[in-house]
């Protein structure tokens, strides 16, 4: 299933032409009240929030205007309490609180885990749902140059990219499922080019590099694969 442009998301577009073969265009929330959410963003990883921050500057961020709702995947207990107060009396933002097999709360794996029941469920509660994304920057040790022994997916921590994969292929062949599907995926530029382009080759996607110095006080090149023409 083919994914439509990136200004999906600012769902309140609704002259903009789909590309590719996607079931339709962005949706149109001209005078319509929010009866339900058109875009479904699954954060993984989400750690502080930046995809939340991303849609805030974008000015489209989940909620009314825009129809987005985001649901946050985070096992770190720090982090968990900063989102736990974002997303406080606010419908459009959920952390996940479903544990994986090991009782992990908040883990991504809690959507594979019995044939992706989980993730099977939320998609099927959210029957309004025009286009679901999967977004965020899986665990990096096993890649990064800066790692003085890296394990590449050897490393369990980064053996967690695989769900960029599994994820968004469930979603996109769920039956009675009529949502197109998107991934960004955001990690190190790896210091082995087989694994970075097996992951390339695997997403059918190609990466584009981007600096952290354009947002922030950090000089660190970063790969972006991401279904939306750059």
């Amino acid at each position: 299933r083919e994914t439509p442009p990136a200004r999906v998301l600012a769902a309140h577009q609704a002259d903009s032409e789909p590309q590719g073969k996607g079931p339709r265009g962005p949706p149109s929330t001209s005078g319509t009240a929010l009866e339900g959410p058109k875009v479904l963003v699954f954060d993984l990883f989400t750690g502080m929030g930046g995809c939340w921050h991303a849609l805030n500057s974008l000015k489209i961020p989940p909620g009314e205007p825009s129809l987005i709702k985001m649901i946050m995947f985070e096992t770190d207990r720090a982090a968990r309490a900063l989102l736990t107060s974002k997303a406080k009396d606010d419908p459009s933002l959920q952390l996940s609180e479903e544990p994986d097999s090991k009782g992990e709360r908040g883990s991504v794996l809690a959507l594979a885990d019995n044939d992706f029941a989980l993730l099977k469920s939320i998609l099927d509660q959210h029957k309004t749902v025009e286009h679901v994304l999967f977004a965020g920057g899986s665990p990096c040790q096993g890649f990064s140059r800066a790692s003085s022994n890296p394990k590449g997916v050897g490393d369990d921590r980064s053996a967690l990219i695989w769900v960029f994969h599994a994820l968004p292929k469930t979603a996109a062949s769920h039956p009675g499922d009529r949502a197109t599907v998107a991934v960004i995926l955001e990690n190190v530029v790896m210091h082995v080019t087989e694994i970075q382009d097996n992951i390339t080759k695997l997403l059918g996607i190609t990466p584009q590099v981007a600096n952290a110095n354009f947002w922030a006080a950090s000089d660190r090149d970063r790969n972006f694969w991401s279904s939306y023409p750059s």
